[in-house]
């Protein structure tokens, strides 16, 4: 699990990030060494205090206090033995701070690249892939499950390394001190350790499912409850909602304290096994009848070394614990990371796509479509010409294939069957063919808090000469009220309905395009608004190819061409 979990993360960073964690690594022995030294300096500390004769046993030791002291006392060598202690930890909290401000970078730094990742792979999926993801699992995927495998992998991962080797360390001082006293003690916690372990393993791994179920069923809610605001305030429904939430918020922190009550344990049973290996190790020392000296300098660095093995062995529990935890939200992520996206299998084309317009026509010939999953096409055996600089309209009601056949023009999707002629010319990647030539009206169109000169740009510098164009469209849209200062709010809640829809087309006609497309764009709309729409659109086809999607024949007798959408065929009817 541990070394797993490690590969899977290092396949997920760059290598800036790598280079980081070496660093961490390396600053944690260096902390450890120290750590490990300043225990072992116990022995000579409390030998030196118990045994004024103690120096005169080690020569090397004397050479160095003549060397670098002129106090040759008795008093004089203690003194300089505290120095070295001094400078050791000194040292110890020099590496630790450092290791600390690395970790700290490390496992923000990783988070943050993470979550970039996710979101620029996201915003690169496939129209198909898009459709079958849900967007408040990819929203849960950024925030949430990253958040998860910063706190329960990465930051476990650098605690396990850290802790394992100052637990050997330890351990390996104590085995050379005192070897039959720690080996015995030390069996015992590994046997009552390891069978903690596997007890709480499957629970911990229930209690995590759960946890991920129950919170995501809490975060779809809130979404879901959020964007219906309008509905609950007309019904009048508040208490079911919040009714609701607390049900599904009371399910969700049960878990979490059962979690909580689980990982506590470890540090419990440690705790009185520390005091039993004290009482042990001290039971022990005393029926060997060991000298006082040899007693005392037991005793002390045992229990130095036990005050310390605590909290050591308390944090591997509780970081093994945790990975246990991260392990579900390590595997979605990194399966979501690795995924490829597709575009669709593409033959290379000869076009210069920055370069090539259409002059005369796009043609689709004996298309075919099929959605994943389903095993009737939506549209077959489709036919369909589009004229440069012509009003078009496809008409039929709802949910019979429209949308699929702007999805396939636009190069959304890529038709299972049937070829994409533009000006006779075959053309494999629709897609990116139109870059920056075509633009798309809906019927909810995005508009996010700011002025309204970014919303129409989507630039977050635009230039004078974006400044100058954005006047112009203002008031060829009918927008002059408005300035390009002028707030949006989220989701263009201050707009009228009709509002929303011109700015979409202003900013739809910024970019300049060839290929305009309007998808059920007047549904919400007021017939008098609808109207002045409609008309707006339709002086465009001199310069733009218009192709307008919907199931109300009023709206598509606006077009020069109408197209019948029926037993998943076009047929023309105007």
């Amino acid at each position: 699990m541990i070394f797993d979990s490690f590969n899977k993360i290092l396949e997920i960073i760059d290598l800036k990030t790598k280079r980081l964690i070496l660093l961490v690594f390396l600053s944690s022995i260096f902390s450890i060494f120290f750590e490990a030294l300043s225990i072992g300096m116990v022995i000579p500390l409390i030998s030196a205090v118990t045994d004024p004769q103690y120096f005169s046993k080690f020569p090397l030791f004397k050479d160095l206090t003549n060397h670098f002291m002129d106090d040759e006392s008795y008093q004089g060598k203690i003194f300089f033995l505290l120095i070295v202690i001094i400078i050791i930890f000194s040292f110890k909290i020099l590496f630790i701070i450092i290791h600390t401000l690395l970790k700290l970078k490390l496992v923000h730094d990783f988070n943050l690249k993470l979550q970039k990742t996710l979101f620029s792979k996201y915003l690169d999926l496939s129209w198909s892939q898009y459709l079958e993801k849900k967007s408040s699992k990819m929203i849960r995927n950024i925030q949430n499950e990253t958040s998860i495998i910063k706190n329960k992998i990465v930051d476990s991962l650098i605690t396990l390394f850290a802790e394992v080797l100052l637990f050997f360390s330890i351990v390996l001082l104590l085995i050379f001190t005192i070897p039959k006293i720690t080996l015995g003690i030390l069996s015992v916690i590994i046997l009552i350790g390891v069978l903690t372990y596997k007890i709480m393993k499957k629970k911990i791994v229930i209690y995590s499912i759960k946890r991920l179920s129950s919170g995501a069923k809490i975060f779809n809610y809130i979404i879901e409850s959020l964007q219906s605001f309008k509905d609950i305030y007309i019904y009048n429904k508040q208490d079911f909602f919040k009714k609701k939430y607390y049900e599904q918020s009371k399910i969700f922190h049960n878990v979490q304290k059962n979690i909580g009550w689980i990982n506590s344990l470890p540090r419990i049973f440690l705790e009185a096994l520390g005091y039993f290996a004290i009482i042990t190790v001290i039971y022990i020392s005393i029926r060997s009848n060991l000298e006082k000296q040899q007693l005392i300098t037991t005793l002390g660095l045992f229990l130095v070394a036990i005050t310390r093995l605590i909290p050591t062995v308390s944090k591997l529990v509780v970081a093994i614990q945790k990975l246990d935890e991260g392990q579900i939200a390590l595997e979605n992520i990194y399966n979501e990371v690795k995924e490829k996206n597709t575009i669709g299998n593409f033959i290379k084309s000869n076009f210069n796509y920055d370069e090539q317009d259409f002059n005369e026509s796009i043609e689709l010939k004996n298309i075919k479509f099929t959605y994943p999953g389903k095993e009737e096409s939506i549209i077959e055996n489709l036919n369909f010409i589009l004229k440069k600089n012509t009003s078009n309209a496809i008409y039929g009601p709802s949910g019979i294939g429209k949308s699929t056949i702007i999805d396939i023009v636009s190069g959304l999707h890529h038709p299972e069957v049937g070829q994409i002629f533009i000006d006779g010319k075959l053309n494999s990647n629709i897609k990116d063919f139109w870059k920056n030539k075509i633009s798309y009206v809906g019927q909810k169109n995005y508009l996010f808090s700011g002025n309204l000169l970014t919303n129409i740009t989507l630039k977050t510098d635009p230039s004078k000469d974006d400044i100058s164009e954005v006047r112009k469209i203002l008031d060829f849209c009918n927008l002059n009220k408005f300035n390009i200062d002028s707030k949006i709010n989220e989701m263009g809640m201050n707009l009228s309905g009709g509002e929303g829809q011109r700015i979409s087309i202003a900013r739809a006609l910024f970019n300049e395009p060839s290929f305009l497309i309007f998808d059920e764009a007047t549904n919400s709309l007021d017939k008098e608004t609808e109207k002045e729409i409609l008309n707006l659109l339709i002086s465009l086809k001199r310069k733009i190819t218009l192709l307008l999607i919907s199931h109300d024949k009023n709206v598509v007798n606006y077009c020069d061409n109408i197209f019948e959408l029926r037993n998943k065929k076009l047929e023309k009817i105007k």
